[in-house]
């Protein structure tokens, strides 16, 4: 991550903040929806429509998750563990986990896989963040990106 040497996933805007009870194992960055129990599960839809249903898993640094300057994530949330969100609206900057092997130039459109993950927009499926950097990980990292 170009620049960034803070320890959040929220860059702009107010979104909604709340914490989840996690279902599966979550790091910081991945878009997450509620499941029918009412816990963190991975996004069911892939490139969901903004509703206000999905959200970004954030870090919690008075428990030593966070992210490091490089854009890496220190660490992961495990099933049971309560998982802190944030509920971004449109227009709002985040950091979104992205798949690695992605090439990706300031502008482009991102979509979000049934992965939790984002991805370049292929025009499968409706495009729902813009990338506000260039990034070509080796491995899963956060990118800047701008929710649409």
């Amino acid at each position: 991550m170009a620049g960034v040497d803070n320890r959040t996933v929220n860059i702009s805007g107010c979104p909604v903040m709340k914490e989840y009870t996690s279902a599966v194992t979550l790091t910081v960055g991945m878009v997450v929806e509620l499941d029918a129990n009412g816990q963190l599960a991975l996004s069911s839809v892939a490139s969901p429509i903004y509703t206000g249903g999905e959200m970004v898993v954030t870090e919690a640094p008075e428990r030593g998750k966070g992210v490091y300057a490089s854009g890496t994530t220190e660490a992961t949330y495990v099933a049971g563990e309560q998982v802190p969100t944030i509920a971004p609206y449109r227009g709002c900057e985040v950091l979104l986990l992205l798949t690695s092997g992605q090439v990706i130039t300031p502008g482009e459109l991102l979509e979000i896989a049934a992965t939790g993950k984002a991805i370049s927009a292929a025009g499968t499926n409706l495009a729902s963040y813009r990338a506000k950097e260039a990034l070509s990980p080796s491995q899963d990292a956060l990118i800047w990106a701008q929710r649409l």
